[in-house]
């Protein structure tokens, strides 16, 4: 399956869902915008790291039998394709944290979509767990 389809459709339904109920955030002051920006940042810089350490761990994986099956099968090619979707996702979340950091004003548009972004990280990181555990419980 595409690796796009189920974050998408995630991430529009939750930014739709969170303008529709005004369940996104919003702040009083500039500080506690920079706050949240930092927060967010700093929550998906480490996911970010967390992806890269996965990638370090199928690589020094990467001469077992269970690997080169899954290459040939193309499994292999949709765990790749998955763990760069969500490492593009969190790279836009950390974006996101950062701009807000520094000053960006959340308007209510902006809310909405990084509810949406967030939403897509989850769900494809979702994905890449269990891709992921499917791996290393399949290795011998």
């Amino acid at each position: 399956m595409n690796p796009f389809i189920a974050p998408t459709i995630t991430g529009v339904g939750a930014a739709l869902a969170s303008w529709h109920w005004k369940t996104y955030p919003s702040f009083a002051d500039a500080s506690s915008v920079a706050s949240f920006g930092g927060t967010v940042a700093s929550i998906s810089t480490t996911m970010l790291g967390f992806l890269l350490a996965a990638l370090a761990v199928l690589a020094s994986i990467s001469h077992t039998h269970l690997l080169k099956v899954m290459r040939e099968q193309g499994y292999y090619r949709d765990l790749l394709d998955t763990m760069l979707v969500d490492f593009l996702l969190f790279l836009l979340c950390a974006v996101l944290g950062i701009s807000l950091l520094f000053g960006f004003p959340l308007t209510p548009y902006a809310a909405c979509v990084a509810v949406g972004f967030h939403a897509a990280a989850f769900v494809s990181l979702m994905d890449v767990g269990r891709k992921l555990w499917f791996v290393l419980r399949n290795l011998k």
